[in-house]
């Protein structure tokens, strides 16, 4: 996976911010849009299903925690088929329910709707 970031910002270094620390300022209802890119290094057709991101938020205190579901629902394609050596580009379209900054921790698939897999975009954890 590669090339992963927002790519709804409204200026070249808002976008450049964004990119880099992976985290967003996002209100009720105004969709946001995350682009990255999934390669297959495999000489085979590989097939991924159920694509998410998991994020955190931080509120008002300071503190993060997970957003629930509820809070971002994401938009994006149920079933994606690689083939062997193939790149593909992923948007998810997520709308929060909630006020806050958001950052993504990770996005999560399935692989062949039996291997659960991640792929970690932040090198910190989320504060209990």
């Amino acid at each position: 996976m590669s090339e992963a970031f927002f790519f709804d910002a409204s200026s070249k270094t808002r976008k450049k911010e964004l990119s880099v620390k992976k985290v967003r300022k996002i209100f009720v209802n105004e969709p946001l849009s995350f682009r990255f890119m999934m390669k297959n290094p495999l000489l085979a057709d590989i097939f991924i299903y159920k694509i998410k991101l998991v994020c955190s938020v931080k509120e008002d205190d300071g503190k993060s925690r997970m957003a629930t579901s509820s809070e971002i629902s994401q938009i994006v394609d149920k079933h994606l088929t690689l083939r062997p050596l193939e790149t593909k580009e992923v948007i998810i379209t997520a709308t929060p329910t909630i006020t806050g900054a958001l950052s993504i921790e990770r996005i999560e698939w399935e692989l062949f709707d039996v291997v659960s897999c991640h792929f970690h975009l932040l090198k910190s954890s989320v504060e209990a």
